[in-house]
């Protein structure tokens, strides 16, 4: 879901072990698609909140920098760790008149004060003109993938320099929710679709699709994955769909009652220990 607010409050703990001071702080920034916080060495943390803000372990921020370009390119919206001091970064750029406004994606690559060594804009072939990245990825051999936010239904795969090295786009109602590397260099995609509910599937590193299955139909929505040492995936999600929660729009009636669900799932996509389709666990309600 698209965040919209202006307002973030973080609240961090750090572990018992270390006995850190925990802190609340409140930043007034421009909106974000992730929030990421990554800790550095030395308990730094690294922010991306509209723009990439170092602070020191107490909250404060020593360092900030933006990615402003006419007032055409938008705040960091995704940020991962790459190396000790290299950090992928999503955000987007709308092409400038006389060219019709167009939303594009951009990866780059930066360092934990926000100097940046590439950033690569990418121009996407489709009928579509809002191409804003969602999630991001770094892959084994440097090389990133982005995809688009809710229900633009494209992926996005870099070379280690970010040239593209492919691009895929389903003209199907859906989205993707997460891409993930396997092992074997094969990627596995969590994807939200109207009436097929949770898709998980199996590509291959072109982007081909090997399979894929739908669970929880026709309204669940998938969330995030974890992938077990034994090849097996542990799937989280909702029931049902969240467009009416209450946060955006009229409340939600009583009938609307989601829960989470979690699922083990096979290396080829199976139910372990479930009927396909079933959740193995169901708890509380949004």
């Amino acid at each position: 879901m698209r965040i919209t607010t202006s307002f973030l409050a973080i609240i961090l703990s750090a572990g018992m072990l270390r006995a850190q001071q925990t802190f609340t702080k409140m930043f007034q920034s421009p909106p974000s698609y992730s929030f990421n916080l990554i800790e550095l060495p030395g308990h730094n943390i690294l922010a991306g909140l509209a723009g990439t803000h170092l602070m020191d372990n107490e909250g404060y921020i020593e360092h900030s920098s933006y990615y402003y370009y006419s007032g055409e390119t938008y705040g960091t919206q995704t940020l991962r760790a790459a190396g000790s001091n290299e950090f992928y970064f999503t955000t987007v750029t709308a092409y400038p008149p006389p060219t019709p406004a167009c939303d594009q994606p951009v990866i780059g690559k930066m360092d934990s004060l926000g100097s940046v060594s590439v950033m690569r804009r990418y121009k996407l072939a489709s009928d579509s003109c809002n191409h804003a990245p969602g999630g991001l990825e770094v892959l084994e051999n440097m090389g990133a993938i982005s995809w688009g936010r809710d229900q633009d239904f494209f992926a996005l795969r870099t070379h280690s320099d970010l040239g593209v090295r492919w691009t895929k786009r389903i003209y199907r109602s859906g989205g993707f929710r997460f891409i993930k590397e396997l092992p074997s260099g094969d990627l596995l995609a969590g994807i939200n679709m109207d009436t097929a509910g949770v898709v998980v599937a199996r590509m291959n590193a072109d982007g081909n699709f090997l399979w894929a299955k739908s669970y929880i139909r026709p309204r669940g929505i998938v969330h995030d994955v974890l992938l077990e040492p034994d090849g097996s995936f542990v799937v989280v999600g909702f029931t049902d769909s969240m467009e009416t929660t209450g946060l955006i729009g009229p409340p939600p009636p009583p009938s609307f009652q989601p829960k989470l669900f979690m699922m083990k799932l096979d290396s080829d996509g199976g139910c372990s220990g479930a009927v396909a389709g079933r959740a193995l666990r169901t708890s509380g309600t949004l």
